[in-house]
């Protein structure tokens, strides 16, 4: 993540606060994929940015007055969008810069995810009214259907979708016919809860089905609420993740920094979360990520969640590790590379491997021996063991998965040592990692932050131990 452009350092969504530990940056610096990611933004007010990378962008809304046509103009400073308004609305330009503005260039705001392509779906008007038709017409474009009713050309479709607008009632069918749409293409719509202190399962679309819907907290990691003014975030049954949206920096009208509150600031920064994981794990399903957003959040300082947070505050360290993007690797080291390797010959003969199997070191030879460190780990007691553990390919990097496999430990004194690996190792169908738990009662174990992967490189068998016949306590 950067740190370079104008304002970065007071966009306060970066920082942990008290209460609120949100881990942008920490999840950020995980990603280790390049690819460009396209979301898109159903919203109005959009404003030229030289910040935001708006790749492609239609107007949707014709019934306002003067009268816009269908068609590409799409922001605020197009020919006659919004020209001679009392007051027109930046809303689009916000919700877009807190998801997706540029970084490394020095102006406006970083956005959650970066080397992000924005394609923009103006469904509400000047003042920020929209209708339920626009929207699921806005939501179908952006899957890649071009429209007969309104000459709309099929675009590349997006892969998130994020939609800041809503309003009472059931999920209109149309609405829900996109969104249904979108998921059958493996597209994960955003939204978010609403800011009328009510209960979310009654407003549209954050109650439509397969959505991710977004409540908003502070930055101690409470609800937001506003009582003096009667507003603050909506919760209920529907909710998946709640996210800060009080007080966030985003981008107006000329590359100006504005303040939003809101969960409409909640809900593009849950959206850019899902493309930073998605930019590793293309293959995630909407369905997907409402689970792991339902096992990955925090809870909240304080425990006014009225109808419900669903899985609690967005925790992008946590999101990262339910979607298997491994954490820093740590390499383990088999006893005879590098620099031991030159005297192979002399560490394998048979005095020498007698002589350490007599100390009770290993059952048979040196190739079983492998070098852990586990200074990395930072776990709350230094006194658990550091364990080598695998779980079958795919399944949670964590030794109380089903699957695993405890290969061997180091003694609770120790933060590196030797251990037993054998040479029974398969990448292929085996993950391997070191963890800083209680592997008997599990304790800990659950805990992410105790758990790195390890470096399938290094676990490459040394020359000087290829095609020997080794024992093996796995």
């Amino acid at each position: 993540m950067c740190i370079r452009d104008r304002g970065y350092a007071e966009q306060r969504i970066f920082k942990d606060a008290s209460g609120t530990k949100m881990r942008l940056i920490e999840g950020l610096q995980r990603i280790q994929s390049d690819r460009t990611m396209r979301i898109g933004v159903l919203d109005g007010g959009f404003e030229v940015s030289n910040d935001i990378e708006y790749q492609e962008g239609y107007n949707f809304v014709t019934w306002e007055t003067p009268s816009i046509p269908y068609g590409p103009a799409f922001q605020n400073g197009d020919s006659g969008i919004c020209d001679g308004r009392d007051f027109v609305s930046t809303h689009g330009a916000g919700v877009t810069s807190i998801a997706a503005a540029k970084t490394n260039n020095y102006i406006g705001i970083a956005g959650v995810a970066p080397n992000t392509e924005v394609v923009a779906g103006r469904v509400a008007n000047c003042t920020g009214n929209a209708f339920s038709s626009e929207i699921a017409e806005g939501i179908l474009w952006l899957t890649g259907y071009g429209s007969s009713s309104n000459g709309t050309h099929p675009i590349e479709p997006v892969e998130v979708i994020n939609i800041s607008l809503g309003g009472e009632g059931a999920c209109p069918v149309m609405v829900q016919e996109a969104i249904n749409e979108a998921i059958s293409r493996n597209i994960t719509v955003v939204v978010s809860a609403g800011n009328e202190l009510t209960n979310a399962d009654d407003i549209n679309p954050a109650n439509c089905d397969g959505v991710i819907t977004v409540a908003a907290t502070n930055h101690d990691g409470e609800l937001w609420e506003d009582l003096e003014w009667n507003e603050g975030s909506n919760t209920g049954s529907v909710v998946d993740i709640a996210a800060t949206g009080e007080w966030v920096r985003m981008l107006a009208e000329n590359d100006r920094i504005s303040i939003g509150t809101g969960t409409s600031m909640a809900s593009p920064l849950v959206a850019g979360a899902i493309a930073a994981v998605k930019r590793d794990r293309p293959n995630m399903t909407p369905a997907d990520f409402e689970r792991a957003l339902q096992h990955s959040g925090n809870p909240l300082t304080v425990e006014t969640t009225h109808y419900g947070i669903g899985g609690g505050v967005l925790d992008l360290m946590k999101l990262m590790d339910e979607a298997g993007i491994p954490r820093a690797q740590v390499p383990v080291n088999h006893a005879l590379t590098g620099e031991r390797e030159r005297f192979a010959a002399a560490l394998l003969h048979p005095k020498a491997v007698q002589y350490v199997a007599d100390t009770g070191t290993i059952s048979d030879n040196l190739c079983n021996l492998t070098e852990v460190d586990g200074r990395d780990l930072n776990p709350d007691n230094e006194s658990t063991p550091i364990s080598l553990f695998r779980v079958a390919k795919g399944s949670p990097l964590t030794p109380a998965d089903p699957s695993a496999t405890i290969i061997d430990q180091l003694d609770a004194s120790q933060n590196r040592g030797i251990i037993e690996l054998g040479a029974t190792l398969d990448t292929s169908a085996y993950d391997y990692g070191i963890a800083q738990c209680d592997t008997t009662t599990g304790l800990g174990c659950n805990q992410k932050d105790t758990i790195r992967a390890v470096d399938p490189a290094s676990l490459v068998t040394p020359a000087a131990c290829e095609g020997r016949i080794v024992a093996s306590r796995l």
